[in-house]
């Protein structure tokens, strides 16, 4: 049973609001959710939290909690969803229209008449028939919309945050946002997404100086600062890359040539997550890691070859959603030729 191997632990829980916004907590640590309506948030969330079960190897519970109300909820690795059975949920009740009760005024006695026969009982007089508006409900019938679940329910616009249009909202006028604004919001809901398996991103140019290395920290801190962490960059290059000049050193000054003695280490099932640590280098602003080379030394002192990319690229891709490689100049190089 699912229940039985989902573990209590990381702690998960997750809120969100009518306006698309939201966090979730994952064992201490917050992600902001921002998206475009209520469904897309209840979308992020639930990737966010499937993403979590895929790196633990099994599914986990959460706490999920929107305007319908809490929802104890299993999720597993491939993001499906399950009702935890071990705690209850706690929908809001909706609350329902009361109805007019149609009052019929009392009849009239009959009056006897001179010719009824004795015996014989005048029948009663018709009383008033009830209009069409008395056996109605008190309002109009119109047909309401059914009460969705956690990740189907409708959601408002969030009102504009930037411009003239932004200054009037934030003086109490809320005014919808321009379509500039709408088109942002967009391109964040769309880097903000998950997919199912590693996805490795190659940044390539020929020539020397075409904006290679810093494309590649950018895309990764886009990605990252909207979609969550398990980003990686990789400087794949043996002629002195500088992915790790320009981006933030951790606590130490390992590369990836620290990182190959350990790849089957960290390829068994006893490795964890936070063992990576020791080798790449965490941005604490942008959320994404970073795997040096050696721009110090020269190629014959740090030669990978093309086996050794595909052992890195096994150990990235077992710990991280979205890979993007730095690569060289070389096009010969058999480094740059693998990672294509």
């Amino acid at each position: 049973m699912t229940t039985d191997t989902a573990a209590a632990w990381p702690r998960i829980e997750a809120t969100i609001h009518d306006d698309g916004t939201g966090e979730v907590s994952i064992g201490g640590s917050t992600h902001q959710v921002q998206a475009e309506d209520l469904p897309a948030a209840r979308d992020q969330v639930r990737q966010l939290v499937a993403d979590t079960a895929r790196k633990l190897g099994r599914p986990v519970r959460a706490v999920m909690t929107d305007p319908d109300g809490q929802w104890p909820l299993i999720v597993k690795t491939d993001g499906t969803l399950e009702a935890d059975e071990t705690a209850e949920a706690r929908p809001r009740p909706r609350t329902e229209t009361p109805a007019r009760t149609a009052v019929e005024p009392a009849r009239p006695a009959a009056a006897p008449a001179d010719d009824t026969t004795a015996g014989e009982a005048a029948p009663p007089a018709p009383g008033p028939q009830p209009s069409p508006a008395q056996d109605q409900p008190y309002e109009t019938r119109r047909e309401r919309r059914e009460r969705q679940s956690f990740l189907t329910q409708e959601q408002r616009e969030e009102p504009a945050t930037q411009g003239w249009r932004g200054a009037m909202t934030r003086l109490g006028i809320r005014m919808s946002p321009s379509p500039a604004e709408r088109a942002e919001r967009a391109d964040i809901q769309a880097v903000s997404q998950h997919w199912p398996g590693p996805r490795t991103i190659a940044i390539v140019n020929g020539k020397g100086g075409a904006g290679k290395t810093p494309s590649t920290v950018l895309l990764a801190a886009v990605f990252a600062r909207y979609g969550g962490a398990g980003v990686l960059t990789w400087d794949n290059n043996q002629t002195r890359g500088t992915l790790g000049w320009r981006t933030e050193q951790g606590p130490h000054e390992a590369t990836l040539m620290e990182l190959l003695p350990q790849v089957d280490r960290l390829l068994s099932t006893g490795a964890q997550s936070a063992d990576l640590a020791h080798y790449v280098h965490h941005q604490t602003r942008d959320r994404f890691d970073v795997l040096r080379s050696k721009p110090m030394e020269l190629a014959s002192a740090q030669r990978v070859e093309p086996e050794d990319v595909d052992a890195i690229h096994a150990v990235a891709a077992k710990y991280y959603r979205l890979i993007f490689i730095d690569s060289g100049n070389d096009e010969s190089d058999p480094m740059w030729r693998r990672m294509i």
